[in-house]
């Protein structure tokens, strides 16, 4: 054995145990030095993981630049060049959190910085073993979730199919006490949004259908199958179906905005109008909602209502400045401008140039509230029956028990049997019988007036 061999070997079995303290610099050098003097591709690997540990990963990309082909071509310096690769160019976006309406506020890439990661990805998916789950997976959620915030489902689709279905874990994740979705669930996330997106609505179903049969409790498929409805034109089964999910499920805004949509294409604009302020005054983040509050504001000025299509108007601009989203600031400018131009006659308009979002969200809010609650049928009886230490009870009204939870009756009023009570009536799903049913909201006792 050469005296060159004899100092390899002994610099890779020390690195090989200070990589196991995770000394991960000393290991680092002491591959690095082994590298020197005989170029295999176990201390190649070896060191790019140490400097990866050491949250060096461009310098070990740059490093596996540097590499001979036939080194590169190794399966254990690919994965260890790939896993670098990813730290660099895909592990951002794929911390992107992933749900339907975060694209407003994500800074998105130049479009020759997403080639280049697309270019990335490519190469960790063309040398990768198809049984090298993590890496695949973590690229292909990484670089369709990218392509999701930049609206390319023809990107998204084409790496979501590089994916084995079979080989993608059903079982639910958990961060930090919150239920995160499986890989394959978010898998058929992809496939769906990229296909419906696409317009290839029958291929789209499919796949909505089998996530809803899989994941029965999650409501973005049935949502899904209800756009694709809506799309095709089958507008009143897709209310139908919208107007379910808002009953069974917790309440979001995207949702009750889309069955305010269907109420406005088939020309019924006062439940339209009703469904708007529901999904506006939905708890959660206002910023995904400007577009929105511009449609409202339309709706407003064709029904007459000019001061309130202005504040509504002023709320989406107010929202985007805040945001400082750049594009969609001067095109909402532009149509404030044109608004004060058509109603300058019966209107006067501030000079104050300075919208803030407050203001106009109270005022706003103080509209919806108001046509919500006059949407609700209001009812009189009292309380029957009371269980608290599950913190629901029954009110008898008109020979029928309604069910009410005590978070439903204002004021922080203690409920107690026999209460003579007037509330209001909503839609509910009764999840022990599995149907439609109805409960109480806005519960507040009855004065009763002295003589």
């Amino acid at each position: 054995m050469s005296d060159d061999m004899r100092r390899y070997r002994e610099l890779s079995d020390k690195a090989k145990e200070l990589e196991a303290e995770e000394k991960f610099a000393q290991a680092a050098d002491l591959y690095k030095q082994a590298y020197d003097l005989y170029p295999s591709a176990f201390v190649a690997s070896r060191y790019i993981r140490c400097l990866r540990n050491q949250g060096k990963s461009l310098v070990a990309v740059d490093f596996g630049r540097q590499l001979p082909k036939q080194l590169l071509n190794d399966s254990f310096v690919h994965n260890a060049v790939s896993w670098a690769i990813y730290d660099v160019y895909l592990k951002k976006a794929e911390n992107i959190d992933d749900n339907e309406f975060n694209d407003v506020g994500h800074d998105k890439l130049s479009n020759s910085d997403f080639d280049v990661i697309q270019k990335r990805a490519q190469y960790i998916l063309k040398k990768s073993s198809a049984t090298d789950d993590i890496l695949r997976t973590r690229t292909v959620f990484a670089i369709c979730n990218e392509a999701k915030q930049r609206g390319k489902p023809q990107v998204m689709y084409d790496f979501a199919c590089q994916l084995d279905p079979e080989r993608l874990s059903s079982e639910q994740k958990e961060w930090n006490g919150r239920k995160l979705p499986s890989d394959y669930q978010r898998w058929l996330y992809m496939m769906v949004r990229s296909l419906l997106e696409l317009n290839r609505y029958d291929e789209c179903m499919e796949f909505a259908r089998k996530g809803s049969e899989k994941v029965p409790r999650e409501k973005l498929f049935y949502w899904w199958q209800a756009c694709i409805k809506k799309a095709l034109g089958q507008v009143e089964e897709a209310l139908g179906d919208l107007e379910r999910i808002d009953t069974r499920f917790p309440k979001e805004w995207y949702i009750q905005r889309d069955i305010a949509d269907g109420y406005a294409q088939l020309q019924k604009y006062d439940d339209a109008w009703v469904w708007f302020c529901k999904a506006a005054d939905c708890p959660g983040d206002r910023k995904g909602r400007f577009k929105m509050f511009e449609q409202m504001s339309m709706l407003l000025e064709q029904r007459g209502c000019w001061q309130e299509a202005y504040d509504h108007l002023q709320l989406a601009y107010a929202i985007i400045e805040q945001e400082k989203w750049d594009h969609p600031a001067e095109v909402l400018q532009g149509k404030l401008v044109q608004f004060r131009k058509r109603h300058a006659a019966h209107m006067t308009f501030p000079t104050n140039t300075s919208i803030e979002i407050g203001p106009n969200l109270q005022r706003c809010r103080v509209q919806w509230q108001e046509t919500i609650h006059a949407s609700h049928t209001l009812r009189k009886g009292y309380i029957k029956r009371l269980q608290n230490e599950l913190g629901y009870g029954f009110i008898r009204a008109d020979n029928d028990d309604i069910h009410f939870r005590f978070r439903d009756v204002i004021n922080k009023v203690t409920p107690v049997e026999g209460m003579e009570v007037e509330f209001e009536i909503v839609k509910s799903y009764d999840e022990k019988k599995q149907r439609d049913s109805t409960k109480a909201v806005n519960i507040r006792p009855v004065r009763k007036h002295s003589n």
